[in-house]
C-alpha cells in the first residue's frame, strides 16, 4: 500500500501516477497551443470543410486566424493572416481582431479530463488491484479522442471524417498526388527551361529608364496556382486532371499542365512579363494604341454574348478609366540591347493630346510627332484598359468581368466566397 501511494501521488512506474501525469501534461500543452491562435496541433480530429461545402471558412482551434478555402468539402491550402488579424466570415477576408465579431466558436471535443484526473487522488485510497485496472482502461480509452489515436473513442470519433472523405475526395486526391509526383520529377526542369525568361536581367519598372534584376515566375509560384485551380471550382469548373478510371486519363491531366506552361511561356513568361507587351508592328511603327487591341483584335469589343444571361458578367466600359501596365520586361529588341517598349497605360484622349503616337528606339521614349493608327485604326487609348494581364493573358470586359463576379468584389459584394473581395477587376484589372 505505501509503494501504491508513493508511486500514485508522485508520479513513479504505478500505472495511476503515469496516467494522472501524462493527461495533465497533455491538457497543459493543448491549452496553451490554443491559446497561441492556431500554430498547435486540434484538441480532437474534426474535418476542416463540411461535407459538401464550397466557400472560405475558419480553421477550428486557431481562433480565426486560419482559414482554408473548401471545395465540395475538400480543403485546400490552409492560410494565415497576419499579425494582429483575423479571418471575418462577414468580408469573407482577414480584417483586424477588434473588428472581428463573428468569429465561431470551437467544436465541441469528448471529455478527457475525468479520466485523466481522478486517478492522481482517489487510486491512493483503494486497493492496488482497483487503482492499476479501471484508471488504467479509462485513460487508454478517452485519451485518444485528442490525438487521434487508436483507442475506442479515437476510433468513433475518427470513423466519419476519413470514410466521408474517402467517398468524396478519393478521385481528386489521387489525382493530386499524380501531378504532385509528376511535377515534383520534373522541377528543375520546369524552373529552368519553362519558368525563366531568356530576357531577364533589366526590368522597366515605369515608363521612366529604370531597370532591376527579377522575375515574377518561379516554380513555387506554379505548385501553388496549379493546387489552387485544382481544387477551387469556379462556376462549377476546375483545372482538368484526368479521371482515373479511363485508359491513359491521368496523361490527359498531365498533357493539360503541359498545355497550360506552354501557353504561359507564349503569352507571358518569354517576356518576363504579366502584363502584355507592345509588339505588333503596323507600317514599321509601334503604335502606343496597341493598347486597345494587337493583331487585328479589339479588346475593348470583347463583351460577354447578349445569350444564356452571359450578359451579366460583363465589367462596364468606362472611357474616363486610367490605368498603367504595372512592368514590363520586353523582349522586343532585348538581343541588341534595346530596352522594351513602354508598358501600356490608357486614359481619357483630352489628357494626352487628343492621340497617341508610337514607340521610338532611338530615345526611348514615345514619339507624338503625329497619330499613329493600330491595325484598327485606332490612334488613341480611351477605354482601352483591357490588355491581357496574367501567365494566361486575360483580355476583355466579359474575360475580367467574369473573374470579379466568381473571385472579386462583386463576388464579396453579392453574397458568395470571394477570394478577392476588395479587389475589383473590373475597376483596377
Amino acid at each position: 500500500a505505501e509503494e501504491t501511494t508513493e508511486e500514485s501521488g508522485g508520479g513513479g512506474d504505478g500505472g495511476g501516477g503515469d496516467n494522472a501525469q501524462e493527461g495533465q501534461g497533455d491538457e497543459g500543452q493543448d491549452d496553451q497551443e490554443s491559446d497561441s491562435g492556431g500554430g498547435g496541433d486540434p484538441k480532437c480530429e474534426v474535418p476542416l470543410c463540411e461535407m459538401g461545402f464550397s466557400g472560405m471558412t475558419t480553421v477550428p482551434f486557431s481562433e480565426c486566424v486560419d482559414y482554408v478555402m473548401c471545395s465540395n468539402g475538400v480543403p485546400g491550402t490552409v492560410m494565415s493572416c497576419p499579425y494582429g488579424q483575423k479571418y471575418d466570415v462577414r468580408i469573407q477576408a482577414c480584417n483586424i481582431v477588434a473588428q472581428v465579431t463573428n468569429c465561431a466558436p470551437d467544436p465541441t471535443c469528448p471529455p478527457t479530463k475525468s479520466p485523466t484526473t481522478s486517478p492522481a487522488s482517489d487510486p491512493t485510497l483503494a486497493p492496488t488491484s482497483v487503482e492499476t485496472s479501471e484508471p488504467t482502461r479509462s485513460a487508454v480509452e478517452t485519451t485518444p479522442m485528442a490525438g487521434g489515436g487508436s483507442g475506442a473513442g479515437g476510433n468513433t470519433a475518427a470513423a466519419v471524417d476519413p470514410s466521408v472523405q474517402a467517398r468524396m475526395d478519393v478521385e481528386l486526391l489521387e489525382g493530386l498526388y499524380v501531378m504532385d509526383a509528376h511535377i515534383a520529377a520534373n522541377k528543375i526542369l520546369i524552373a529552368r527551361e519553362l519558368l525563366t525568361s531568356p530576357n531577364v536581367g533589366r526590368v522597366r519598372t515605369s515608363s521612366s529608364a529604370l531597370f532591376q534584376s527579377g522575375t515574377p515566375f518561379t516554380y513555387t509560384g506554379f505548385k501553388d496556382s496549379l493546387h489552387t485551380m485544382i481544387t477551387t471550382p469556379i462556376d462549377g469548373q476546375s483545372f482538368y486532371i484526368g479521371e482515373s478510371q479511363s485508359l491513359n486519363g491521368r496523361v490527359y491531366g498531365l498533357v493539360n499542365i503541359a498545355a497550360f506552361l506552354a501557353m504561359s511561356v507564349a503569352d507571358s513568361i518569354h517576356s518576363g512579363s504579366c502584363d502584355e507587351i507592345n509588339n505588333d508592328i503596323v507600317g514599321g511603327y509601334l503604335p502606343i494604341s496597341n493598347a486597345c487591341g494587337q493583331n487585328g483584335l479589339d479588346y475593348q469589343s470583347m463583351t460577354c454574348p447578349n445569350q444564356d444571361d452571359q450578359e451579366k458578367y460583363a465589367c462596364p466600359v468606362d472611357t474616363n478609366m486610367v490605368a498603367y501596365a504595372s512592368i514590363a520586361l520586353g523582349s522586343a529588341g532585348r538581343d541588341q540591347g534595346e530596352k522594351p517598349p513602354m508598358p501600356f497605360y490608357c486614359g481619357p484622349a483630352q489628357s494626352y493630346g487628343g492621340f497617341t503616337g508610337h514607340w521610338d528606339y532611338i530615345s526611348e521614349t514615345e514619339n507624338r510627332d503625329r497619330p499613329i493608327e493600330n491595325k484598327l485604326g485606332r490612334q488613341d487609348v480611351e477605354g482601352c484598359c483591357w490588355w491581357g494581364r496574367g501567365a494566361i493573358h486575360t483580355r476583355g470586359p466579359c474575360a475580367y468581368g467574369k473573374l470579379n463576379y466568381y473571385l472579386g468584389k462583386r463576388a464579396a459584394d453579392e453574397g458568395r466566397p470571394s477570394m478577392y473581395p476588395e479587389i475589383d477587376f473590373c475597376i483596377d484589372p
